[in-house]
């Protein structure tokens, strides 16, 4: 009897070979195992046509027509239940957890303020995800063998092109300076989180777990990034110029309505003092 089983777990699809034998029998009576976490693939044609059976685990039966839907009502027909049949056997791992490193080398960030003047910046950062649209992952890939490292690669750019994206907007849309996103480092990557988790889900039938943006590092050797920092230097100290002259002039407002609130106290009390003969003309 055969067991139709996988205990591959760092691959995401893993294609089922019978031990020692070639071609694709599968005789009912043969025990498959599916475990919690897996779900199998019957991959087989009957008139030309082409069916597929998914069966998602825990599962540990011995096949029969009953517990495979789809198979059951063309067996009964063609095998009468019992004859082998020809299918293929894949294991998708789903809800596996994949880890990866996020490292996107410098590219141009214009400023919000100085729309002239680009900034180069690079991220840094982990995230990890899952699959959890198996049908989605069959119709990216096909049925075959599908290793964590090809997938990685397949979204990979994907990835990288999101962040870049999302990195580069955020300036404009939070009206701040490409000098200061390393201050919203944590914003940032909520946002980033955001994205890729709507992008990840429908284009790739995945799960962001977790992201983190460890760093949004500016390249402060690069022209741009001095002659903005120049122009930056020299817009803060005008401001604070500005304010340093707002600050004296309200002080001097503030001694002079002292002044005047005293002198009119004092005429105050010469008019009254006058009143009750005190002083005489």
């Amino acid at each position: 009897m055969d067991v139709i089983r996988c205990d591959d777990n760092e691959s995401l699809i893993v294609k089922w070979s019978r031990p020692g034998k070639s071609g694709n029998d599968i005789q009912l009576g043969s025990s498959l195992r599916v475990k919690s976490g897996q779900v199998a693939l019957f991959l087989y044609k009957q008139d030309e046509q082409t069916y597929e059976d998914y069966i998602e685990g825990p599962f540990d039966e011995i096949l029969v027509t009953k517990n495979i839907p789809i198979i059951s009502g063309i067996l009964k027909l063609a095998y009468h239940g019992n004859t082998p049949f020809q299918a293929e056997v894949y294991f998708i791992n789903v809800n596996k957890i994949i880890n990866t490193r996020i490292g996107i080398p410098y590219f141009d960030v214009f400023d919000y303020e100085h729309k002239e003047f680009s900034v180069p910046i690079s991220v840094r950062g982990a995230m990890n995800f899952k699959v959890t649209d198996y049908k989605e992952l069959i119709k990216l890939f096909g049925p075959r063998t599908l290793t964590n490292e090809e997938y990685h690669k397949f979204i990979d750019s994907a990835i990288t092109r999101y962040i870049k994206a999302t990195v580069t907007n955020i300036p404009e849309e939070m009206h701040l300076s490409c000098l200061k996103l390393e201050t919203q480092i944590n914003f940032i990557s909520q946002v980033i989180g955001e994205v890729l988790k709507d992008r990840l889900k429908n284009e790739f039938g995945s799960e962001l777990v977790s992201l983190d943006i460890s760093a949004l590092e500016v390249n402060k050797e690069s022209e741009d990034y001095e002659m903005l920092l120049k122009i930056t230097k020299k817009l803060t100290m005008k401001q604070i110029m500005h304010k340093a002259r707002i600050g004296r002039i309200k002080d001097d407002v503030a001694v002079l309505y002292d002044a005047a609130t005293v002198a009119s106290h004092i005429l105050d009390v010469i008019i009254k003092a006058k009143g009750v003969g005190i002083f005489k003309a």
